[in-house]
């Protein structure tokens, strides 16, 4: 879940991309798992049926992550944050909460990026 207000807007990495709606400083806390109110996990069994229905399979195969056992589905604007090899958030894990800190001050508007080598066992699918 985002704790700064961002917008979707055109990215010139893929598709849709997460930015800023505001300054960010360099270590500020920007994202933390949340998954009681913005991340959906889905088992193992769950998925087989999602996969049944190809609308469904393409884009959780876009949006979704695997992490600690289960597909994780953002419903918030997460699901729109884009890989770099050079992200500027990082991961880290806090007392078991997974949660993204500025790596460098942010300007208002500028796209959110993260590594999903950190998080999504997928991420070779989803990385050119």
């Amino acid at each position: 879940m985002f704790l700064v207000p961002t917008i979707l807007k055109k990215s010139s990495i893929h598709g849709l991309g997460v930015f800023s709606g505001v300054k960010i400083r360099k270590d500020e806390l920007v994202w933390k798992m949340e998954p009681d109110k913005v991340q959906v996990p889905f088992t193992v069994e769950e998925m087989e049926h999602i996969n049944k229905v190809p609308r469904l399979k393409s884009m959780f195969q876009r949006h979704s992550y695997m992490w600690h056992g289960k597909t994780w589905l953002d419903i918030d604007n997460g699901t729109f944050m884009n890989h770099s090899d050079n992200p500027n958030l990082r991961m880290v894990n806090e007392n078991g909460t997974d949660v993204y800190y500025a790596n460098k001050d942010i300007d208002g508007d500028e796209e959110l990026t993260c590594d999903y080598r950190e998080f999504d066992l997928n991420w070779h699918e989803k990385v050119n």
